[in-house]
């Protein structure tokens, strides 16, 4: 009988945990989307107010470029990194011909590294750095934080 009381406990923390993971996860991925969606559509207007093309590449890391590509209408391809082993269905002379957005997020050793971003703009010397974008945070953090900052060029 006391096997079956601690197997009973056992599942119900079990599945109490697997229920508060499940909404830390649909609450990340609605955040995502808020941030990924209202960045997608600043970098795509900016981009296309001064090129009159539409947004074709992003060069960045996955979460930036990723969400960049992901929720623009123009559905632009991902240049991870700039590196054409980490993008291999990238073709490097119709990046040159198309152009394409470089984008990091400022300020936040922990996401995007210096030294990384100097990397990049070192491999793209024709990059056209851009005023930076800010989106302010939402939801019960936004009174408590800067607003998310994201540096970007134009090749």
């Amino acid at each position: 009988m006391h096997d079956v009381d601690n197997r009973g406990i056992r599942y119900t923390l079990a599945s109490a945990g697997l229920v508060a993971s499940l909404i830390f996860l649909l609450a990340s991925m609605a955040a995502n989307y808020r941030y990924g969606f209202s960045l997608a559509r600043t970098v795509t207007e900016r981009w296309t107010s001064m090129t009159d093309m539409p947004l074709r590449f992003v060069i960045g890391k996955q979460w930036v470029a990723g969400s960049v590509a992901a929720y623009s209408a123009d559905r632009p391809s991902v240049f991870l990194e700039g590196d054409s082993r980490l993008s291999p269905w990238v073709n490097p002379d119709e990046l040159r011909r198309a152009g394409a957005v470089l984008i990091w997020i400022n300020g936040n050793r922990d996401l995007e590294h210096p030294a990384l971003t100097k990397l990049w703009l070192d491999r793209f010397p024709q990059a056209a750095m851009q005023p930076p974008i800010q989106l302010s945070w939402q939801g019960r953090v936004k009174s408590r934080r800067a607003p998310l900052e994201f540096g970007w060029a134009i090749l």
